[in-house]
């Protein structure tokens, strides 16, 4: 019996630091989107998320630490969610629930999004290569993901037998691109509802079979 509640006092505190440890990086995005790296302070962050400074350090050995820990939950977060939406029936389906996810990530977490626009990682030091590296990585496997999906379509006779890594990434910067140009401009509509757009680009491209002529040197 005192060996079950043992058990059962360690999952209690393992969820109390859980609870502790996202309660800190949330507060440190906010402080971090609203002033940056290098001003922001341990002690803001400790406040902010109603913890000593010391408590903190229990959790991460220094404001550095907290920043990759951070980024990268926050990354893993963003990918398992579009890989998550991605779970369909349809090729097409499948692209559409990928951006749609991407998108919706965006709008829901504009903090973290102005972080990286301002990409202000260049104030780490040795945690810059590491953190760099481990986006980088997470870029890939996820590219990987959608190549995949691309030759299943492609096995299906639903899209065009190209090349499938190279038309992953061009797909990942396509969406990357809509969503700088929403995070930099006015923002009048919700960028989900560019989903289709970016569909329709990737499916059709952008040359206007209808208007081909002499003029224009080009041809079907």
């Amino acid at each position: 019996m005192n060996q079950l509640s043992d058990r059962e006092r360690t999952k209690r505190k393992e969820k109390e630091l859980q609870f502790r440890h996202s309660e800190i990086l949330q507060e440190a995005e906010k402080i971090f989107a609203a002033k940056g790296f290098y001003n922001t302070t341990i002690a803001e962050i400790a406040q902010a998320s109603g913890f000593a400074v010391g408590t903190l350090y229990q959790f991460f050995q220094s404001k550095e630490k907290l920043y990759m820990a951070m980024v990268v939950e926050k990354m893993a977060l963003m990918y398992a969610g579009m890989t998550a939406a991605a779970e369909q029936e349809n090729t097409i389906e499948k692209l559409r629930a990928i951006i749609r996810a991407h998108f919706q990530f965006v709008e829901n977490n504009l903090d973290f999004c102005n972080l990286f626009f301002g990409w202000d990682t260049a104030s780490l030091s040795d945690g810059h290569t590491y953190l760099r590296n481990r986006m980088f990585e997470e870029y890939v496997n996820h590219a990987q993901y959608i190549e995949v999906i691309l030759v299943e379509g492609m096995d299906k006779n639903i899209l065009r037998k190209l090349n499938p890594r190279i038309m992953s990434f061009a797909l990942s910067w396509m969406i990357r691109g809509v969503i700088f140009n929403w995070m930099t401009t006015t923002r009048d509509e919700p960028l989900t509802e560019k989903v289709s757009l970016v569909l329709d680009i990737i499916l059709h491209g952008v040359f206007d079979y209808g208007g081909v002529n002499e003029k224009n040197g080009l041809s079907a």
